[in-house]
């Protein structure tokens, strides 16, 4: 069926009040977003860049790896021992790690 141009014109203007009303929508989801993020002081404190993170990645490790993995990796010899002492003592490395996917899929530290 062809469309008449009164049809399209109208479809083209409802697209155009569409996109007006999404581009309203997102900035308003912007505007409440930076309000709480500048009321909000532990959000303020993550995102400052001398915030030091090195005890939330452990904590991610951990959650992630759970005791008994751990446990298991102690127990799987001196080097994988070694290398899970590394990981909790090397913040850049611990970084890198959970940059990497973290304790996934049951493949911890290599």
């Amino acid at each position: 069926k062809p469309y008449k141009q009164a049809d399209i014109n109208e479809l083209k203007e409802e697209l155009v009040n569409l996109k007006t009303q999404l581009q309203e929508g997102l900035d308003q989801c912007k505007e409440e977003a930076q309000a709480f993020f500048d009321s909000n002081d532990f959000l303020q404190e993550l995102s400052d860049p001398d915030f030091d993170d090195s005890e939330l990645m452990t904590f991610v490790i951990m959650r992630q790896a759970t005791a008994k993995g751990l446990a298991m990796w102690f127990e799987s010899g001196e080097t994988e021992a070694e290398y899970v002492v590394n990981l909790l003592n090397d913040s850049d490395l611990q970084r890198t790690f959970l940059q990497a996917g973290g304790a996934n899929g049951g493949q911890y530290i290599r």
